[in-house]
């Protein structure tokens, strides 16, 4: 299989940048939605830029670093819940900028450990981020991250093996690109 089979999925390298830059995420806080009356019903109005909070874990609230081309950003890519960014700087406020919005299963994937919320809420990634979903989901996913990592370390042992046609690998990529949904 070619070593460029994939270069033109931005989801699957968005989730690949995300999870070399684990721990410098941060969640997405969408403000409430608004609707729109129209003639075929109401119509979910995107959100203004300003009303959209980020959060990491270091500073709480961080703010989109005016330099970026997501400063003005209304909605992301895929559905995105989460950024990754390669640059935070303290200035009158603390900003990240260089960033890649991905979703939910990146952050189950490629993030830290996933534990289970003992209250029912959900499950906690990397100690800080909350995703709400069924515990069955958080042990499947934890299990699937043991199967990629021997994956990996047979792939270290032997570089030339192929892992295009391995099967944990194309399930880890299906979820990444359908973000958990069975399209």
């Amino acid at each position: 299989m070619s070593m460029n089979a994939h270069n033109s999925n931005n989801t699957l390298i968005r989730a690949l940048v995300a999870g070399a830059f684990n721990p410098q995420l941060a969640r997405i806080e969408f403000p409430d939605k608004k609707y729109a009356p129209s003639i075929s019903g109401a119509v979910e109005l995107d959100p203004e830029a300003r009303t959209i909070k980020f959060f990491n874990q270091d500073n709480g609230r961080v703010f989109v670093h005016p330099s970026s081309t997501l400063f003005s950003a209304q909605s992301f890519v895929s559905g995105a819940m989460y950024l990754s960014y390669f640059n935070k700087m303290a200035t009158s406020k603390i900003f990240i900028k260089d960033l890649t919005p991905f979703n939910v299963y990146t952050a189950l994937l490629f993030s830290g450990p996933i534990v289970l919320d003992t209250l029912g809420r959900g499950l906690v990634i990397d100690g800080w981020l909350r995703i709400r979903g069924w515990a069955r989901i958080g042990v499947l996913v934890s299990r699937l991250r043991i199967m990629l990592d021997e994956a990996l370390a047979r792939k270290i042992k032997d570089p030339a093996l192929d892992l295009g046609g391995d099967e944990v690998v194309n399930v880890v990529r299906s979820l990444v690109e359908r973000d958990g949904l069975d399209r």
